[in-house]
């Protein structure tokens, strides 16, 4: 592989999609595994059920990732 990167984070994350490696599994036992950190947190929310980013327009509507609110 040709790529090249100047933070070190981001040569582990690619090395990690030639391995195939997902360091961070799911506490929640559903067995799914994620390559980064963040992935996983986003996903353990479909455990707990928690929205955490609520529209800012007061309609009540709350959602799982701050993306899905800003196209709300």
């Amino acid at each position: 592989c040709n790529a090249h990167f100047t933070r070190k984070q981001d040569v582990v994350r690619h090395h990690r999609s030639h391995t195939g490696a997902r360091p961070f599994p799911c506490h929640g036992g559903c067995g799914k595994a994620y390559l980064r950190a963040d992935a996983r947190v986003r996903h353990h929310r479909s455990h707990t059920g928690a929205r955490p980013f609520p529209c800012h327009g007061g309609c009540g509507k709350a959602y799982l990732r701050a993306d899905a609110r800003g196209r709300h």
